[in-house]
């Protein structure tokens, strides 16, 4: 919903659309890189603090087909290859549970260098309990994206992929119940679940549920279904 968020933001306060950037930290960095990665002329800038910048595969992975995919969604290369968007790295050198270590900063640096795209650090620099707002604005007032495009980028699909699975909630979407064959209390248990889980994630909202004989031609052409059934 961050598109909506931004747009929200925009009518209501005189946003400059050449100036709106992106800050992440910690595994919320490879986020602003999806983000980025899907509005691709959208940003000026993107910070990363103490960030985490793609997925890294697991021996597990790297054994299935699962390797192109994490491949292709990992946003650092649509980072470092754009040529509308500036980056600062920060770090404080600390090794926090959970946060990136600083050498995926150096490396992501580095390598970002090395194919020409503007980017900054501020490495093993005490940042206390806060991020330094002030030198993070301070850089910030000169990044400027002067051909702003809100168009959404199909990477993922030109990738030959969709996905991830969470973004079908951010669509219009229908919850389709199976009636056919046996396993009827099952599939009933299964849709509430998804309700109730639902329910939990997005404050109290309540999802689009009907059987399978209810489901309209519009309806399929405009919305994603989860399918809940069996074989039949």
């Amino acid at each position: 919903h961050v598109d909506e968020a931004i747009r929200a933001v925009q009518k209501d306060y005189a946003i400059d659309k050449t100036r709106t950037s992106v800050y992440g930290s910690c595994g919320a960095g490879f986020f602003a890189g999806r983000l980025v990665s899907k509005y691709p002329r959208r940003f000026a800038a993107v910070v990363y603090n103490k960030g985490i910048f793609s997925r890294k595969l697991s021996a597990q992975d790297n054994m299935g087909p699962i390797q192109p995919w994490i491949e292709a969604t990992n946003p650092d290369n649509h980072i470092i290859d754009s040529k509308n968007i500036r980056i600062l790295l920060v770090h404080d050198g600390s090794r926090r549970m959970g946060h990136g270590e600083i050498e995926l900063s150096k490396e992501f640096l580095e390598k970002a260098r090395q194919k020409g795209a503007v980017a900054e650090a501020r490495l093993d620099q005490p940042l206390y309990t806060t991020p330094d707002w002030d030198m993070i604005f301070k850089w910030l007032e000169s990044c400027r994206n002067a051909n702003v495009s809100e168009a959404p980028s199909d990477f993922l699909k030109t990738a030959g992929y969709e996905g991830p699975v969470s973004e079908i909630f951010s669509t219009p979407f229908i919850i389709v119940r199976g009636t056919a064959g046996a396993s009827a209390n099952n599939i009933t248990s299964m849709v509430e679940f998804i309700k109730t889980t639902y329910a939990k994630q997005f404050y109290g909202a309540e999802p689009i549920v009907k059987n399978d004989y209810e489901v309209t031609e519009h309806e399929m052409n405009n919305y994603s279904l989860v399918l809940v059934g069996n074989p039949k």
